[in-house]
This record gives structure tokens, sequence and C-alpha cells, in this order.
């Protein structure tokens, strides 16, 4: 059984060979093997090198935090969050009182006013959630916290709670930002549009 799973699997990658060459001919492309001798890239020769992977990660899906509407980043009023200084992501306008964790992952840090959070993902990316603009004024009046620091949670897991309507009657923008803060990911697709809490928002390509 095993000589025959390695039979097949050398005519297997001696077909790709072949076929990967009648695209690409031998004298301008060059192949790339893994440790185990498999073909995983296929790169042009010379200054024009370009490289693809030919098995990509799956994309994550990034939950809605809240019941809402989810918009672009460039749409909030913050020119911090719209201008993405402090990295790309989306914002839901909330029509609920029940902050949700987007992802799955570990609670890095939660704020003493508790109206933002930070996240960290298996794969080392950073998420950071901002609930309203300029509400670290209320000095947590309005939010509670409902889960904990070092709290390993998932996707649609409660985390805070607002009182939306008295926290927008003092005026405050109460856009919740969903912020990715470091490079672990490469590729960012957006479902705009009213959502329930808990339904996809966006996807991510993992780096």
């Amino acid at each position: 059984m095993i000589k025959l799973f390695n039979f097949c699997f050398i005519t297997q990658q001696i077909s790709f060979f072949y076929a990967i060459h009648l695209i690409y001919p031998f004298n301008n492309h060059s192949l790339f093997y893994n440790k185990n001798g498999i073909i995983i890239d296929i790169g042009k020769k010379g200054n024009n090198y370009m490289k693809f992977t030919l098995f990509k990660k799956a994309k994550t899906s990034v939950l809605t935090c809240a019941d809402g509407k989810v918009v672009p980043i460039t749409e909030v009023s913050d020119p911090v969050f719209a201008q993405k200084m402090m990295g790309d992501g989306f914002a839901v306008i909330p029509t609920g009182n029940t902050i949700y964790s987007p992802v799955s992952g570990k609670i890095s840090m939660i704020f003493d006013t508790n109206h933002a959070f930070g996240l960290t993902m298996s794969n080392g990316l950073e998420v950071l959630v901002h609930i309203g603009i300029d509400t670290v004024n209320e000095k947590g009046e309005g939010f509670k916290r409902l889960a904990a620091i070092n709290d390993t949670v998932k996707a649609g897991d409660p985390i805070i709670g607002i009182d939306l309507e008295a926290l927008k009657a003092k005026g405050y923008d109460m856009a919740v930002m969903v912020i990715f803060t470091n490079d672990k990911y490469s590729e960012l697709t957006l479902m705009e549009g009213d959502h329930q809490a808990k339904e996809e928002a966006a996807t991510i390509q993992l780096a």
C-alpha cells in the first residue's frame, strides 16, 4: 500500500511538473520545492522574478460586533481611524446594547473605562475594538464589562454591554471600530450594509 501511494504521488508530481512547463517555459521560470520535495511555488527567473503560492491559507470570517450597519472605516468621523493611522478595518453603527467579539482569540487588554478592548488571534493578528468616539471621557459610565483580560473567547462571545441610548443622548458618535493593528493579514473584504450581531461582516486572508 505504501509503495502504491509513493508511486501515485511521484506520478502526480511528474505530471504536475510537465503541465506547469507547458504554461511556464523552462528557460523563463523556476519551480520551488519544500523540504519534502513537493512543488509549492513557481517563479520567474531574472530581475523580473515573481513568486506566488499555490496553496493559500483559507480566509477567516470576521463577525459583526453588534446589531447595526457595517460601513468602511474611511466613513467614520474620527480622522485617526478614518485615515487608517491605527490600521485598516471597518465600523459598525450599532443599534443594540451588546458588543461581541468579532474574532476568536485571547482578550489582550480592556481599557479601564471599558470603551475599547484588544484581541489576539492564534496566528498573532491583533484586533482593536473601539466603542464610540471620545467615549473615553465618560470614564466607564454607560459601559459594563462582560468578560475579563486573558479570557479566551470565540467569535460572537459578548465582551462589553453599553447603554446605547444614554450615550447617544449625550451627543456621542457611537460607531464601533474594528481595527486590525498589525500585518498578520494580507487582504480584507467587507460586506457593507445592515447586519444582525454575529453575522459575517468581513473576511480576511491571514498572512
